[in-house]
Protein backbone atom coordinates (compact mmCIF):
# COMPACT_ATOMS: atom_id res chain seq x y z
CA UNK A 1 0.00 0.00 0.00
CA UNK A 2 1.51 3.58 -1.09
CA UNK A 3 0.75 4.99 2.29
CA UNK A 4 2.18 2.64 4.83
CA UNK A 5 5.94 4.06 4.69
CA UNK A 6 3.85 7.63 5.27
CA UNK A 7 2.07 6.10 8.41
CA UNK A 8 5.47 4.63 9.46
CA UNK A 9 7.36 8.11 9.18
CA UNK A 10 3.99 9.69 11.36
CA UNK A 11 4.22 6.67 13.86
CA UNK A 12 8.55 7.44 14.20
CA UNK A 13 8.02 11.04 14.69
CA UNK A 14 4.92 10.73 17.44
CA UNK A 15 7.37 8.36 19.01
CA UNK A 16 10.56 10.35 19.41
CA UNK A 17 8.25 13.49 20.29
CA UNK A 18 6.98 11.37 23.38
CA UNK A 19 10.88 10.14 23.79
CA UNK A 20 12.45 13.85 24.11
CA UNK A 21 8.96 15.44 25.89
CA UNK A 22 9.87 12.72 28.19
CA UNK A 23 14.10 13.25 28.66
CA UNK A 24 13.29 17.20 28.95
CA UNK A 25 10.90 16.62 31.81
CA UNK A 26 13.33 14.68 33.22
CA UNK A 27 16.38 17.05 32.26
CA UNK A 28 13.85 20.07 34.28
CA UNK A 29 12.98 18.02 37.27
CA UNK A 30 16.85 17.18 37.44
CA UNK A 31 18.03 21.05 37.19
CA UNK A 32 16.50 21.86 40.04
CA UNK A 33 18.85 19.22 41.93
CA UNK A 34 22.02 20.67 39.91
CA UNK A 35 21.16 24.60 40.87
CA UNK A 36 21.10 22.68 45.07
CA UNK A 37 24.47 20.67 44.49
CA UNK A 38 26.18 23.74 43.15
CA UNK A 39 24.91 26.18 45.46
CA UNK A 40 25.42 23.22 48.64
CA UNK A 41 28.75 24.06 49.42
CA UNK A 42 28.38 28.10 49.89
CA UNK A 43 25.47 27.46 52.57
CA UNK A 44 27.53 24.54 54.37
CA UNK A 45 31.05 26.10 54.37
CA UNK A 46 30.42 27.93 57.51
CA UNK A 47 29.35 24.22 59.40
CA UNK A 48 32.27 22.38 57.48
CA UNK A 49 34.44 25.03 58.79
CA UNK A 50 33.45 24.48 61.87
CA UNK A 51 33.71 20.91 61.74
CA UNK A 52 37.53 21.35 60.85
CA UNK A 53 38.25 24.63 62.73
CA UNK A 54 39.50 25.53 59.13
CA UNK A 55 40.24 29.04 58.44
CA UNK A 56 38.96 31.41 55.56
CA UNK A 57 42.47 29.71 53.37
CA UNK A 58 41.96 26.45 53.92
CA UNK A 59 38.18 26.67 54.02
CA UNK A 60 38.60 28.23 50.32
CA UNK A 61 40.37 25.45 49.21
CA UNK A 62 36.76 23.58 48.73
CA UNK A 63 35.89 26.11 46.07
CA UNK A 64 38.99 25.40 44.25
CA UNK A 65 38.45 21.50 44.27
CA UNK A 66 34.54 22.52 43.22
CA UNK A 67 35.77 24.18 40.23
CA UNK A 68 38.74 22.19 39.09
CA UNK A 69 36.44 19.48 39.52
CA UNK A 70 33.84 20.86 37.35
CA UNK A 71 36.17 22.39 34.61
CA UNK A 72 37.71 18.75 34.21
CA UNK A 73 34.21 17.33 33.48
CA UNK A 74 33.31 20.17 30.76
CA UNK A 75 36.42 18.97 29.43
CA UNK A 76 35.75 15.33 29.13
CA UNK A 77 31.87 16.64 28.32
CA UNK A 78 32.65 17.05 25.15
CA UNK A 79 34.44 14.26 24.07
CA UNK A 80 31.63 11.55 25.63
CA UNK A 81 28.90 13.95 24.27
CA UNK A 82 29.75 14.01 20.62
CA UNK A 83 30.37 10.11 20.90
CA UNK A 84 27.45 8.89 22.99
CA UNK A 85 24.98 12.03 22.53
CA UNK A 86 23.80 13.81 25.80
CA UNK A 87 21.93 11.20 27.53
CA UNK A 88 24.80 9.38 29.33
CA UNK A 89 26.33 12.55 30.14
CA UNK A 90 23.61 13.54 31.80
CA UNK A 91 23.43 9.90 33.97
CA UNK A 92 27.42 10.26 34.76
CA UNK A 93 27.41 13.33 35.78
CA UNK A 94 23.98 12.84 38.01
CA UNK A 95 25.57 9.47 39.01
CA UNK A 96 29.03 11.86 40.10
CA UNK A 97 26.90 14.26 42.04
CA UNK A 98 25.33 11.55 44.42
CA UNK A 99 28.81 10.17 45.36
CA UNK A 100 30.10 13.34 45.89
CA UNK A 101 27.04 14.60 48.24
CA UNK A 102 27.31 11.35 50.06
CA UNK A 103 31.52 11.77 50.72
CA UNK A 104 30.87 15.11 51.72
CA UNK A 105 29.21 13.72 54.68
CA UNK A 106 32.10 12.25 55.83
CA UNK A 107 33.87 12.96 59.00
CA UNK A 108 37.16 12.64 57.09
CA UNK A 109 38.51 16.04 55.92
CA UNK A 110 40.17 14.68 52.67
CA UNK A 111 37.30 12.28 51.71
CA UNK A 112 35.11 15.22 52.12
CA UNK A 113 37.21 17.39 50.20
CA UNK A 114 37.48 14.48 47.40
CA UNK A 115 33.50 14.25 47.49
CA UNK A 116 33.70 18.15 46.49
CA UNK A 117 35.41 17.61 43.65
CA UNK A 118 33.83 14.65 42.58
CA UNK A 119 30.40 16.88 43.02
CA UNK A 120 31.96 19.14 40.54
CA UNK A 121 33.05 17.19 37.80
CA UNK A 122 29.24 15.66 38.03
CA UNK A 123 28.37 19.38 37.56
CA UNK A 124 30.43 19.54 34.58
CA UNK A 125 28.87 16.69 32.96
CA UNK A 126 25.47 17.34 33.84
CA UNK A 127 24.90 21.49 33.21
CA UNK A 128 26.35 21.32 29.58
CA UNK A 129 24.40 18.68 28.31
CA UNK A 130 21.07 19.71 29.95
CA UNK A 131 21.24 23.29 28.48
CA UNK A 132 22.55 21.75 24.97
CA UNK A 133 19.61 19.47 25.18
CA UNK A 134 16.68 21.86 25.73
CA UNK A 135 18.54 24.29 23.11
CA UNK A 136 18.30 21.69 20.04
CA UNK A 137 14.41 22.57 20.57
CA UNK A 138 12.71 24.44 17.18
CA UNK A 139 14.09 27.31 16.81
CA UNK A 140 11.01 29.48 18.02
CA UNK A 141 11.06 27.86 21.49
CA UNK A 142 14.54 27.66 22.17
CA UNK A 143 15.08 30.85 23.67
CA UNK A 144 11.53 30.31 26.33
CA UNK A 145 13.04 26.84 27.01
CA UNK A 146 16.56 27.73 27.84
CA UNK A 147 14.96 30.53 30.00
CA UNK A 148 12.67 28.22 31.58
CA UNK A 149 15.65 25.83 32.52
CA UNK A 150 17.57 28.70 34.03
CA UNK A 151 14.87 29.63 36.26
CA UNK A 152 14.13 25.93 37.00
CA UNK A 153 18.09 26.34 38.19
CA UNK A 154 17.38 29.14 40.60
CA UNK A 155 14.75 27.07 42.13
CA UNK A 156 17.30 24.60 43.52
CA UNK A 157 19.77 27.55 43.97
CA UNK A 158 17.52 29.45 46.70
CA UNK A 159 16.06 26.80 48.03
CA UNK A 160 19.13 25.11 49.12
CA UNK A 161 20.51 27.74 51.79
CA UNK A 162 17.41 27.40 53.65
CA UNK A 163 17.43 23.80 53.92
CA UNK A 164 20.85 23.56 55.02
CA UNK A 165 19.64 26.19 57.54
CA UNK A 166 16.60 24.66 58.76
CA UNK A 167 18.53 20.78 58.70
CA UNK A 168 21.52 22.71 60.89
CA UNK A 169 19.54 23.98 63.14
CA UNK A 170 17.46 20.77 63.80
CA UNK A 171 20.90 18.63 64.04
CA UNK A 172 20.23 17.04 61.22
CA UNK A 173 22.99 17.97 58.32
CA UNK A 174 24.35 14.75 57.61
CA UNK A 175 20.86 13.35 57.25
CA UNK A 176 20.19 16.37 54.68
CA UNK A 177 23.05 15.28 52.57
CA UNK A 178 22.25 11.62 52.39
CA UNK A 179 18.68 12.75 51.41
CA UNK A 180 20.21 14.77 48.88
CA UNK A 181 22.10 12.15 47.55
CA UNK A 182 19.67 10.04 47.47
CA UNK A 183 17.34 11.97 45.26
CA UNK A 184 20.14 12.76 43.09
CA UNK A 185 21.00 9.37 42.28
CA UNK A 186 17.00 8.57 41.77
CA UNK A 187 17.58 11.50 39.13
CA UNK A 188 20.33 9.37 37.71
CA UNK A 189 18.29 5.98 37.63
CA UNK A 190 15.94 8.19 35.53
CA UNK A 191 17.98 9.03 33.26
CA UNK A 192 19.63 5.53 33.34
CA UNK A 193 15.96 3.79 32.51
CA UNK A 194 14.96 6.70 29.70
CA UNK A 195 18.55 5.84 27.79
CA UNK A 196 18.06 2.51 27.67
CA UNK A 197 14.76 2.34 26.64
CA UNK A 198 15.61 4.49 23.71
CA UNK A 199 18.43 2.07 22.90
CA UNK A 200 16.17 -1.06 23.70
CA UNK A 201 13.59 0.26 21.03
CA UNK A 202 15.80 1.60 18.40
CA UNK A 203 19.09 -0.25 18.43
CA UNK A 204 19.75 1.22 15.08
CA UNK A 205 19.52 4.91 16.27
CA UNK A 206 22.22 7.57 16.33
CA UNK A 207 23.41 8.04 19.58
CA UNK A 208 25.82 10.66 18.80
CA UNK A 209 25.06 14.64 18.68
CA UNK A 210 26.29 16.44 16.26
CA UNK A 211 28.58 19.27 16.34
CA UNK A 212 29.78 22.17 14.18
CA UNK A 213 33.50 22.55 13.58
CA UNK A 214 35.77 23.66 11.66
CA UNK A 215 38.99 26.71 12.20
CA UNK A 216 37.91 29.76 13.98
CA UNK A 217 37.72 33.57 12.21
CA UNK A 218 39.90 36.20 13.25
CA UNK A 219 36.11 37.53 13.84
CA UNK A 220 35.46 34.25 15.61
CA UNK A 221 38.10 34.73 17.98
CA UNK A 222 37.99 37.89 18.99
CA UNK A 223 33.87 37.05 19.87
CA UNK A 224 35.07 34.20 21.67
CA UNK A 225 37.69 36.06 23.72
CA UNK A 226 35.12 38.61 24.40
CA UNK A 227 33.03 36.35 25.77
CA UNK A 228 35.02 34.79 27.79
CA UNK A 229 36.27 37.79 29.55
CA UNK A 230 32.60 38.15 30.03
CA UNK A 231 32.07 34.74 31.88
CA UNK A 232 35.06 35.48 33.76
CA UNK A 233 34.01 38.37 35.25
CA UNK A 234 30.14 37.13 35.64
CA UNK A 235 30.77 33.97 36.59
CA UNK A 236 33.58 34.57 39.00
CA UNK A 237 31.86 37.48 40.94
CA UNK A 238 28.46 35.32 41.08
CA UNK A 239 30.21 32.39 42.90
CA UNK A 240 32.21 34.76 45.13
CA UNK A 241 29.28 36.43 46.52
CA UNK A 242 27.20 33.37 46.56
CA UNK A 243 29.83 31.24 47.98
CA UNK A 244 31.34 33.65 50.58
CA UNK A 245 27.74 35.24 51.59
CA UNK A 246 27.03 32.65 54.47
CA UNK A 247 30.71 32.61 56.02
CA UNK A 248 31.28 36.28 55.67
CA UNK A 249 27.80 36.56 57.41
CA UNK A 250 28.78 34.77 60.53
CA UNK A 251 31.70 37.14 60.92
CA UNK A 252 29.83 40.06 61.21
CA UNK A 253 28.53 39.36 64.56
CA UNK A 254 26.28 37.67 66.96
CA UNK A 255 23.49 39.57 65.86
CA UNK A 256 23.70 38.84 62.24
CA UNK A 257 24.05 34.81 63.13
CA UNK A 258 20.05 34.37 62.24
CA UNK A 259 19.96 35.43 58.78
CA UNK A 260 23.51 34.37 57.83
CA UNK A 261 22.44 31.01 56.53
CA UNK A 262 19.57 32.86 54.47
CA UNK A 263 22.04 35.46 53.04
CA UNK A 264 22.54 33.51 50.07
CA UNK A 265 19.07 32.14 49.54
CA UNK A 266 18.29 36.33 48.59
CA UNK A 267 21.44 36.16 46.46
CA UNK A 268 20.42 34.03 44.24
CA UNK A 269 17.08 34.99 44.39
CA UNK A 270 17.49 38.41 43.48
CA UNK A 271 20.14 37.07 40.54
Amino acid sequence: MPFEPAVAIARNTAAESADSARLRKAVFAGFILSGMVTTLLGAALPILSARWSLTDARAGLFFTLLFLGSTAGMLVFGTLDRRRGHGVPLLTGYTLMALGVLLLSSGALWIARLGVFIAGLGLGFVNPSSNLLVASAPPAMRASRVSTLNSIWTIGAVSCPFLVTLAQRMGSFRAFLYLTSLTVAAVAAVFAFLHLARVTEDPAAPQKSETLGGPLTSGAWRSWINLAGLFFLYVGTESVFGGWAAAMGLQMGPTHHAVAGLMPSVFWGML
